[in-house]
């Protein structure tokens, strides 16, 4: 009985780290949001919820187009195959940050010259940054569930959320009113930043050739079109 319960255990262990993970994502996120809406304020909480809004925006595009399709199509993958195709999809997913990022910066500087009243030009180089380190962080997540290394996903996320909401209350204690929204972004785009540069280290072996790039992106838009 002891035996098979623990081979059992073992056998769905993935599925124990996935909701550990999704748990402490989504905890992480509840307590942030309260915690900064205490710290920042009505109005600053607003300005920081509708940048925000842009962070979500694209990730939204970058889940449709990459992230979703990769943990079906990825999945799937004889294990020959898995260092070019996963070496297209980091390719797809660096094009489509700087793009995406380079869009932001655009879009928010020209708001800001635009509408110079609603005082956002502060934001510009903290929504890029959080645009772009952000969705890295969740593309890198999702390739280790993909591949079947949930504990590596669950170490980068625990960096990530746990670490931005210890910064963020040492902030919000140690200097009254020096969190605003432009700081709240720098802490969320230093944290997946940090995060991203852990999860990194433990990538697969990658096929840089590029001789699967055509292939892979043409599934991927038929996948998530």
């Amino acid at each position: 009985m002891t035996s098979a319960l623990s081979s059992l255990i073992r056998r769905y262990s993935h599925l124990n780290w996935v909701l550990f993970d999704q748990a402490m994502v989504s905890g992480s996120n509840f307590l942030t949001g309260i915690i900064l809406a205490r710290a920042l304020g009505i109005a600053e909480f607003g300005r920081f919820t509708l940048a925000w809004m842009v962070v979500l925006f694209v990730q939204s595009i970058q889940h449709a187009a990459i992230n979703a399709p990769m943990m079906t199509i990825g999945a799937r993958q004889e294990s020959a195959n898995c260092p070019a195709y996963y070496g297209a999809v980091f390719v797809q997913q660096i094009a489509f940050a700087i793009l995406s990022a380079g869009l932001s910066l655009i879009a928010v500087t020209a708001s800001a010259l635009i509408f110079p009243d609603y005082g956002i030009a502060g934001l510009t180089l903290p929504l890029t940054a959080a645009v772009f380190f952000t969705q890295v962080q969740d593309f890198l997540r999702r390739y280790y569930f993909t591949i079947e290394k949930p504990v590596w996903s669950c170490v980068g996320d625990g960096c990530r959320y746990l670490g931005q909401i210890v910064v963020i209350i040492w902030l919000s204690f140690a200097v009254e009113g020096v969190l605003t929204s432009a700081m709240v972004l720098w802490i969320l785009a230093s944290s997946a930043m940090c995060s991203a540069v852990i999860l990194l280290v433990g990538t697969d072996r990658l096929d840089w050739s590029g001789r699967s790039l055509g292939k892979t992106v043409s599934e991927h838009w038929h996948f998530g079109k």
